[in-house]
């Protein structure tokens, strides 16, 4: 079933704090409410200061002074209430968001910026939360003015016209200035997903930037992005500041108006002096119910932006799911193809306003290129196979395809005689393991490391795969052996350590199909030698998929599946197609000679 953005609401993470969202309306109320009264109190005590009558001026004055105490208490149990509602919120829109994310499938994460996920999951829930708090406050504070205008209307009807009218009139002004502020919001919030995702890619790829002397080429179209994000916040700001100084000048003279009516009622006594001292002590509030509501307003379109930008991430027509079946079986590792197609969205450079957006994401023109379109071929269990071809050619989308990352678009792949779109999670998940050629490795020891994988295995079950793995040699090196903390995405192991502890990790969960995604192409002659006797020791027992640009790394398997133009070209060993496929041969001379 799917899950729309509409269907969600921010008020759902409300629901199990009803007591804490009365208290808080609850001192929020009372919080405007003895601010009215202390304004009240103190109009009728500075009247009848002036008047003389002393007896009843100390009243007053205690009244006014003890209404300002209990509003500065409710003030602060408001703020706290506050602060405890939306951090709250925050933390379990983060928790669904980030739960969201996990079941996102692979091929979204590829076609979308990185920029686009973390605004949505880091910044997104607090910009709504205080925004929708904001909206709740500046409701409450409107409606408290009101109250204030009623009273001035009853005092004199005039200077309640003359206030109405002019009100209409910056209602309407604060209109079209959130018509334009919602222009300029979307727009600085995509420009903002742009700028995280090039400071994503500098953090993530600062050593291979610095290595290929990069600097000089990406700090240019870096800073052009970055350029962009704050020249639009400049004028976003400068836009705001233009409203905001007409209303003011607006309010101004009104209120002069209004007062100077005032004057001349009082001189008539047709306006009592409490009444007009409380008109007067209430001045600011003609411009503060404006000013709250073009906040309001302005606080409604950052609500309404930040909700629908997280909440796309559960609507499957633009963050699609991964889904699974419901067969469980335990998979002995026989693969199939069946005239399986598959297609990507590729990215190309658009200009911008005149300016070049590279890899931009809300703004890219989109095609469709096609990788394979009638892919067949066959894997027995208990196999080591490879894929071999140019760069380009779908070896990685294969076995993408194999580990259900992504979902063919046509025809049917077959894990021992199952449509892999019916098999359950946990046949998938347990059943194949991927060794890609950077295995995230956790920041804690190197047990729990493969407890991750399997957290009911035995030290000797842990010992037993290290050692196929070629590991349990240098982990027993080390002074705390097994209890050594890796660091960081396994910052304190070599490429080759990580490759061998992702090997060993997958042979703990007892997967009868291993994928070897380019596992090798960074490491040394001497390391990769390594591995790939890691892998030769898997043999027999497992279906032993290698995806590699070295060929002496798939020398040795059972089938080489040559890849070309989309197409199995040719399949044997390697001994069969260096005679067989003029091609193949090409390929493997052109890699020797590099």
């Amino acid at each position: 079933m799917k899950t729309k953005n509409k269907t969600r609401s921010i008020l759902y993470y409300f629901k199990d704090q009803k007591l804490l969202l009365l208290a808080y309306l609850s001192v929020l109320v009372f919080t405007q409410v003895f601010n009215i009264l202390a304004v009240f109190f103190g109009a009728f005590f500075l009247a009848e200061l002036v008047a003389g009558n002393f007896d009843l001026t100390l009243m007053w004055l205690v009244a006014a002074c003890g209404s300002l105490i209990v509003h500065e208490i409710t003030y602060a149990l408001y703020f706290k209430s506050a602060v405890s509602l939306i951090t709250r919120g925050e933390l379990k829109i983060k928790n669904d968001l980030i739960n969201r994310a996990f079941v996102i499938n692979s091929r979204t994460f590829s076609e979308k910026a990185s920029g686009v996920f973390i605004n949505r999951i880091n910044y997104d829930p607090n910009t709504a939360m205080w925004a929708l708090e904001n909206v709740v406050d500046k409701v409450i504070r409107i409606l408290t003015v009101f109250v204030t205008f009623v009273y001035i209307i009853f005092s004199n009807v005039w200077i309640g016209i003359v206030l109405f009218i002019s009100l209409i009139c910056l209602i309407v002004l604060e209109q079209f200035k959130n018509i334009v502020y919602e222009k300029n919001a979307k727009k600085q919030k995509k420009l903002g997903d742009k700028c995280t995702s090039i400071t994503s890619e500098v953090v993530r790829s600062e050593r291979d930037i610095k290595s290929l002397n990069l600097e000089g080429r990406l700090n240019q179209p870096a800073a052009e992005n970055y350029d962009k994000y704050v020249k639009q916040i400049k004028h976003t700001e400068i836009k705001n500041m233009h409203f905001w100084s007409t209303r003011h000048i607006f309010t101004q003279i009104v209120l002069a108006i209004a007062l100077v009516i005032g004057i001349f009622l009082v001189k008539d006594t047709a306006l009592s002096i409490a009444a007009f001292l409380f008109i007067y002590s209430n001045r600011d509030s003609f411009d503060n119910v404006i000013r709250y509501f073009g906040q309001l307003q302005e606080s409604v379109t950052l609500l309404k932006v930040s909700s629908n930008r997280m909440f796309e991430v559960f609507d499957e027509s633009k963050f699609p799911i991964e889904k699974f079946g419901d067969v469980d079986i335990n998979l002995t590792g026989n693969v199939e193809f069946k005239n399986v197609s598959f297609s990507y969205l590729d990215d190309i450079i658009l200009e911008d306003d005149g300016q070049t957006i590279v890899n931009a994401d809300e703004n890219r023109e989109k095609k469709r290129k096609t990788v394979f379109t009638d892919l067949s071929f066959k894997i027995p269990a208990n196999k080591t196979v490879a894929f071999a071809g140019e760069s380009g050619s779908g070896k990685t989308t294969i076995v993408s395809l194999i580990s259900k990352l992504y979902d063919a678009e046509g025809g049917e792949i077959l894990l021992d005689g199952v449509n892999i779109q019916q098999l359950s999670k946990q046949t998938l998940k347990y059943g194949i393991s991927l060794v890609n050629q950077f295995p995230y490795i956790f920041d804690t020891t190197i047990k729990e490391n493969f407890l991750m994988a399997n957290k009911d295995a035995t030290d000797d079950e842990i010992i037993e795969v290290a050692k196929k793995a070629r590991l349990h040699d240098f982990i027993i090196s080390l002074t705390n052996g097994y209890q050594t903390k890796v660091g960081e995405g396994g910052i304190k192991l070599s490429g080759g350590q990580k490759q061998r502890l992702a090997i060993a990790r997958a042979l703990l969960r007892k997967s009868k199909i291993i994928i070897f995604d380019e596992s090798t192409s960074s490491l040394d002659n001497t390391t990769q030698n390594e591995i790939t006797k890691a892998i030769n020791n898997l043999g027999g027992g497992h279906t032993v998929i290698i995806v590699a640009h070295r060929l002496s790394t798939i020398k040795n398997a059972d089938i080489i599946f040559f890849i070309n133009n989309g197409v199995v070209e040719s399949s044997g060993t390697f001994n069969h197609l260096i005679k067989a496929s003029a091609s193949f041969k090409k390929f493997f001379e052109g890699e020797f000679n590099d």
